[in-house]
């Protein structure tokens, strides 16, 4: 069983889902697998319903929840629901990420490689064209390139983020995030823990050569390139 996980939080990126309704791509994927968690994170449920009853995700196969506290519990709650729901493999997408290839034949392959192959992981926004770095897997239309958490240590100072990946969720369960994880009272001291767990701790962390997804960050006050970001989301999405 595969399933994806989104996070969603508080009531102030309703626009976030205008765009997503146009996301062609992303609705392919999520509607190819068995179930698509979209989480409600300290959202008020007047907002839920806004959201809800606009429709705009009508056409994504979502299961709704909501949950409140802070995010380390709230997502180990979602990850353990899947376990118990018998979900094998997991892809992550927080909520403002977006598809950025425009090539049919790279998704449709996408898609069967998440449902068919074995490895562990592999990260689906990041891309690699390192000539030091070999394939792990030669595709007809994309790699799937030899990459870990310590090669991005060294390259960019953070070896791993919350960027939108698929992993098997025994992986991310065991290698990924830990009860440390989980006890850290919000997301930035857990993303930093996890920085400070993968300087010293080397796990696989696969990337492909295409671009597929992205995070476009437009909403909230940590925005950055807010007017490029938005141009993107115009240009593609509406």
């Amino acid at each position: 069983m595969i399933a994806s996980l989104t996070f969603t939080y508080g009531d102030n990126r309703f626009d976030i889902f205008k765009y997503k309704s146009k996301d062609r791509f992303d609705q392919q994927l999520r509607n190819s697998i068995d179930l698509n968690l979209l989480v409600f994170h300290n959202s008020p449920s007047s907002y839920v319903k806004r959201v809800k009853d606009s429709k705009l995700l009508d056409n994504f196969n979502f299961t709704f929840a909501t949950i409140d506290g802070n995010y380390p519990s709230a997502f180990k709650q979602s990850l353990y629901y899947l376990k118990n729901r018998g979900v094998k493999k997991l892809i992550f997408m927080q909520d403002d990420v977006y598809s950025c290839t425009k090539n049919q034949d790279e998704i449709n392959e996408l898609i069967s490689t998440i449902k068919d192959n074995d490895l562990p992981y592999i990260n689906i926004e990041m891309v690699c064209n390192d000539p030091a770095r070999l394939p792990v897997r030669e595709l007809k239309h994309f790699n799937i390139i030899d990459t870990d958490t310590q090669y991005y240590r060294k390259n960019n100072g953070w070896p791993f983020d919350d960027s939108p990946y698929y992993s098997t969720l025994d992986f991310a369960l065991k290698k990924i995030y830990d009860e440390n994880y989980f006890s850290y009272p919000d997301i930035w001291s857990a993303e930093w823990y996890l920085r400070h767990k993968f300087n010293q701790y080397n796990i696989p962390r696969y990337v492909t050569d295409k671009g597929f997804f992205r995070r476009v960050n437009f909403v909230g006050r940590h925005s950055h390139n807010k007017e490029a970001e938005i141009k993107f989301l115009e240009e593609n999405f509406t």
